[in-house]
């Protein structure tokens, strides 16, 4: 990615009672990331720096949780 460009995640998951970490693993192994509840993922992140990132999603609960959606950059 470029410094300037934008991820933009929309994305809904089940069971909607979890909490998920959704974020950008960093190079350094940094995981920057916000907390999703109530089912929905909608968000636009504006990237400070050029890099190589990876989307990760981090399951807060006890049980599994399905995902599915889109990431447009």
């Amino acid at each position: 990615m470029a410094a300037k460009e934008t991820i933009t995640i929309d994305a809904t998951y089940s069971p909607s009672t979890a909490e998920l970490d959704v974020g950008l693993i960093y190079a350094d192994g940094s995981f920057h990331y916000f907390t999703a509840t109530g089912g929905r993922v909608s968000k636009t992140i504006l990237m400070a720096e050029a890099g190589t990132y990876t989307l990760a999603f981090r399951n807060n609960a006890s049980y599994k949780v399905k995902v599915s959606g889109s990431v447009n950059y």
